[in-house]
C-alpha cells in the first residue's frame, strides 16, 4: 500500500471522527466519510489495547487488515465530484480471527461503502442544489407578504369597523362549543 493510501494527518483525523459516519460488521466497527477532495481513498487502522495488550497481536492484525483492504481496494470506487473516501477501520473482536474472516469483513464494508458512493454519483446534480434552492427560499419568504397583500385587497370595500374586527378577533367556528367545553371542565 502506498504511503500517500495511509490517512495520517491530525487534520485529516479530527475530521473524520467530527463528521464521519459510523458503521459495525462482523468483528469491525468503521467510520468513513466520503468526500477528501483527493483522486484516491485512504485508511487508518486501529486495533485497541484493551482488547490486545501485547503490540506483537496488534500489529498482526493491522497487518491483516490492511492486506485485506489492499486485496480488496478496487471494490470502492472514487466519487467524481467530492473525491475519495477516508476510513477508520476498528478491530472490535476479542479474538483473534482468521485471515480470511478479515478479509471477508473489510469486503462487506467496502462493497457496503461503494453502495453509497454509487449512489450519490447517481444523484441528479441540480435536484434542489444551488439556483433551485435559492428559488423556493425566496417563494416561502415572499409567500407571507403575498398572503397579506391579497387580504388588505380583499378588505378594501369592507367598512373600517368590520376590518377592524376581523383583523382583532380570532375566529371561532361554533362560540356556542366552546362555552360548553369550558363549563365541563
Amino acid at each position: 500500500m502506498k504511503k500517500k493510501e495511509r490517512l495520517s494527518v491530525g487534520t485529516d483525523l479530527s475530521r473524520l471522527f467530527a463528521s464521519g459516519r459510523y458503521g459495525f460488521t462482523d468483528g469491525f466497527r468503521y467510520c468513513y466519510r466520503i468526500g477528501n477532495e483527493l483522486p484516491f481513498n485512504r485508511i487508518v487502522v486501529s486495533v485497541p489495547k484493551k482488547c490486545f495488550r501485547r503490540a506483537v497481536k496488534r500489529n498482526l492484525l493491522k497487518r491483516r487488515i490492511r492486506e485485506a483492504y489492499r486485496l480488496n481496494k478496487n471494490l470502492l470506487p472514487v466519487n467524481a465530484e467530492k473525491g475519495g473516501t477516508d476510513i477508520l477501520f476498528i478491530y472490535s473482536s476479542k479474538d483473534i480471527l482468521d485471515f480470511n474472516t478479515i478479509v471477508l469483513s473489510v469486503r462487506n464494508i467496502l462493497e457496503n461503502l461503494a453502495a453509497k458512493v454509487t449512489a450519490m454519483d447517481a444523484t441528479p446534480k441540480h435536484s434542489l442544489g444551488g439556483p433551485i434552492k435559492e428559488a423556493l427560499n425566496a417563494a416561502r419568504k415572499d409567500a407571507p407578504e403575498e398572503m397579506q397583500k391579497e387580504t388588505s385587497l380583499q378588505l378594501k370595500g369592507v367598512p373600517e369597523a368590520t376590518q377592524k374586527e376581523t383583523q382583532q378577533e380570532p375566529l371561532q367556528e361554533n362560540p356556542e362549543e366552546t362555552q360548553e367545553s369550558d363549563e365541563q371542565h
